[in-house]
């Protein structure tokens, strides 16, 4: 069992790449210009995108699907089900961006929020929290493409988990930020604004 795990754990460290050190400028601070849309707006409003993980430590997370989970963002892990079935039926939740920059879900009824708890600052459908901002990387002077999202110039992302959930859980990895657990399994990447596949 051990030399399973250890094997396990080899393998899945032998996947896994640094995210890359980038440099970050926020754009369309306040509006919804950095958000895809299928029509143009001015940046008052964006109607519909998803986010997905992106350059993460952990190859396999990169553009699976996200939505909220009992209020919380999470990524959807594809090896989380028996069969895998249960995954190619999900769908990203669809969200939206109002007036003033407000990321909403597809309903326009609640908001996406960072948490006001720095150690462990979740993104989720909460009371009370920081509104998401846009932001474009730069790698050694090169714009990279693609719209990511933070908070004061931080927009380097935790994905966890404990080993049975099927899904992983995504927080900011702002000044303050702690670990917080060892039973839990985390890596790093960034999350990408994309417009929603085609149906």
């Amino acid at each position: 069992m051990a030399l399973t795990l250890l094997f396990g754990i080899l393998l899945l460290l032998s996947r896994v790449s640094a995210v890359p050190n980038v440099t970050v400028t926020q754009i369309f601070s306040g509006n919804c210009g950095g958000y895809p849309s299928s029509y143009s707006t001015g940046g008052t409003h964006a109607d519909a995108f998803n986010f997905v993980p992106d350059q993460a430590d952990a190859g396999s997370l990169n553009g699976l699907k996200t939505g909220v989970k009992d209020g919380d963002f999470v990524v959807y892990r594809y090896d989380g089900y028996e069969d895998n079935s249960t995954y190619s039926t999900l769908a990203s939740d669809i969200f939206c961006c109002d007036v003033g920059g407000h990321v909403l879900n597809g309903l326009g009824d609640k908001k996406l929020l960072l948490s006001t708890d720095v150690k462990v600052q979740g993104l989720g459908f909460y009371s009370d929290g920081f509104q998401p901002e846009t932001y474009e990387h730069y790698l050694d002077g090169v714009k990279q493409d693609g719209v990511f999202l933070g908070l004061g110039n931080v927009t380097t992302w935790s994905f966890r988990r404990l080993l049975q959930d099927t899904y992983w859980k995504a927080r900011l990895m702002g000044p303050g930020s702690q670990r917080v657990d060892d039973d839990y399994i985390e890596f790093r990447g960034f999350l990408k604004a994309v417009a929603p596949p085609p149906v």
